[in-house]
């Protein structure tokens, strides 16, 4: 049985139409100032705006895209009711299927510079390491533990000692950094076994995100701004970064989103772009809207959804501080 795929990376965008229908939504959708944006955030309601994109993103147009739960994929999901996209799922020449989306960064060259994927499960490893190769990934961000609260939310795909073998690929850790107290940097060496080819692999692991909550702000800022660094730092050529938790929607979907924010903002307000007469916006929610066209659910929560507002008010305060530091020199 093939996996029916309409396309390597559609750009339909469904809920869009909300848009032309209800102009309450296009204010929605409308970028704040950047210099604005900690007034505005504090204004808005964002637990009526999380249920509004919500609402318009799983629909029943939505729900007829995602691929069938059938005999032969329901195994390989962790979650039955977490599924991806017919036309943006990462399609493998090896593997029937794995549950995973190509996610655009929403910045200049930068389509499908993500993979969403679901953790691994025992059974999916090797499918999981054959996408990372496949598809010269050079950076996989894992936004969760091994184990949560005592229930497995994701396999351990990765050496914790010496190396793990699959049965196409070894995979050894070299070295193993904490660079901070919940975010631990390993640099893997992949073998691919067949034709002996090796690459180097960054893995990060943020070990402090509770599944379907958030961390505290203030306790995450440079943990995260150091993800992000990452990931500007790894983007280049045809490498994609694949960023996981457990389902591949919540936690993994709130650092994309704040990548492709903060992504949106560096290049605007780059040096000889800073003058501008118009300020630079950003829009949390045409972020998530944009995010869950891609994958059903992207950004689960209220929380999650509040936690990225907070997050772009400290990096907005923390970048005006500098620049104003900056210019006293």
């Amino acid at each position: 049985m093939d996996i029916p795929i309409l396309g390597f990376h559609s750009k339909r965008d469904l809920s869009s139409r909300y848009l032309i229908k209800y102009p309450e939504i296009v204010e929605l959708e409308a970028g704040i100032p950047y210099k604005e944006f900690f007034y505005h955030s504090r204004a808005r309601d964002k637990n009526l705006e999380f249920r509004v994109v919500k609402r318009i993103t799983e629909t029943k147009q939505h729900a007829e895209l995602l691929i069938e739960n059938s005999a032969l994929t329901c195994p390989l999901n962790r979650y039955a009711d977490i599924l991806p996209y017919r036309d943006t799922i990462v399609p493998l020449s090896y593997y029937l299927y794995i549950n995973a989306s190509f996610i655009d960064g929403s910045i200049a060259n930068s389509e499908q510079m993500f993979i969403a994927t679901q953790g691994p499960l025992r059974c999916t490893m090797d499918a999981f390491w054959s996408m990372i190769w496949e598809y010269n990934v050079s950076l996989i961000i894992m936004m969760c533990s091994v184990q949560e609260g005592g229930v497995s939310k994701c396999e351990e795909y990765f050496p914790t000692k010496c190396s793990i073998h699959l049965i196409e690929f070894e995979i050894t850790l070299i070295k193993k950094v904490n660079r901070y107290s919940s975010l631990i940097e390993r640099t893997l060496l992949v073998t691919h076994i067949p034709s002996d080819e090796c690459k180097i692999i960054t893995h990060l692991q943020s070990t402090s995100w509770p599944d379907q909550g958030v961390p505290k702000v203030f306790d995450e800022f440079s943990s995260i701004n150091y993800m992000i660094s990452m990931i500007k730092k790894k983007r280049q050529g045809n490498s994609k970064i694949a960023v996981h938790c457990s389902a591949g929607i919540g936690r993994t979907g709130v650092l994309i989103g704040l990548n492709n924010l903060v992504a949106q903002l560096d290049e605007r307000l780059c040096e000889e772009l800073y003058d501008l007469d118009t300020d630079p916006t950003l829009s949390i929610f045409g972020t998530v809207r944009k995010l869950r066209e891609q994958r059903w659910g992207m950004v689960a929560t209220a929380k999650q959804y509040k936690f990225m507002y907070k997050f772009m008010e400290y990096w907005i305060a923390s970048f005006l501080a500098y620049k104003s530091q900056f210019k006293r020199v």
